[in-house]
């Protein structure tokens, strides 16, 4: 954490429809934000196999970092038991946000920042 940036985590994987579905929100959610300090970074969980999350990075065209994991403990840290989850965090460190799903994403954001 650089200190003066909010971090919005997406943790998503490619075989997860909802998932695939929330990338268009998060590219504009991205774009939106970008000058307010909000960076993006997308955590691919739960795949089979490494190479499916390599190819959705492509194919669904995100520029923004990803982690890619394949251990269980790594997601559970952050407490996500489901997919698609997004969690906001302060630039001091601290958890702001969860959201599971992106519907009320949108509406959160909006809280922490002034457009």
């Amino acid at each position: 954490m650089d200190g003066t940036s909010y971090i919005l985590m997406d943790f998503w994987a490619s075989w997860c429809g909802a998932c695939i579905e929330s990338i268009p929100i998060i590219q504009d959610i991205r774009q939106k934000y970008a000058g307010s300090g909000l960076k993006i970074i997308g955590v691919n969980c739960w795949e089979k196999d490494v190479q499916n999350g390599l190819e959705a990075i492509e194919r669904e065209s995100i520029t923004w970092p990803v982690i890619i994991t394949s251990k269980d403990e790594d997601v559970q840290k952050f407490g996500v038991s489901a997919i698609p989850t997004f969690i906001l965090i302060s630039p001091e460190g601290k958890m702001l946000e969860r959201c599971e799903g992106s519907r009320e994403l949108e509406d959160k954001l909006a809280t922490y920042f002034i457009l």
